[in-house]
C-alpha cells in the first residue's frame, strides 16, 4: 500500500470528479434505498458498528486553568526541564498542597 500526499494547492488544482450540481439538486426521495439494509438501531444493537466519542474522555476532577505570576528566572529553570515541565509543575504542587494519602 502506497501513500500519497498533496498540499493544499496540489488538492485546488485536481478537477472533481463529482457532479456536485446533481448531488446539489438531489431530494432525500432521488437517493436509493435498500430494503434489505438493516438500520442504524439494529446494527448498534449487535455491535457490527459503534460509536466513536472523539476527545478526551471525562474525569472526575479536570484540570483547571490558572494564570500565575512566577519569576522569570524560576520559569527559566522549569521551561529548561524539557516537554512535560508543566505537568511536572502540577505534581509538585499537588505534593506540596495536598496531604499524603
Amino acid at each position: 500500500m502506497a501513500f500519497v500526499s498533496y498540499t493544499t494547492e496540489d488538492l485546488k488544482k485536481r478537477k472533481s470528479k463529482t457532479d456536485w450540481q446533481r448531488v446539489v439538486a438531489m431530494r432525500d426521495e432521488d437517493i436509493a434505498y435498500d430494503e434489505d439494509s438493516p438500520s442504524l438501531a439494529t446494527l448498534l444493537a449487535s455491535g457490527e458498528v459503534k460509536i466513536v466519542r472523539r476527545g478526551r474522555p471525562p474525569v472526575p476532577e479536570p484540570k483547571e486553568k490558572v494564570t500565575l505570576r512566577v519569576e522569570a528566572s524560576a520559569l527559566r529553570a522549569l521551561r529548561a526541564t524539557g516537554k512535560g515541565w508543566q505537568t511536572r509543575l502540577s505534581d509538585q504542587i499537588s505534593k506540596w498542597a495536598l496531604p499524603a494519602k
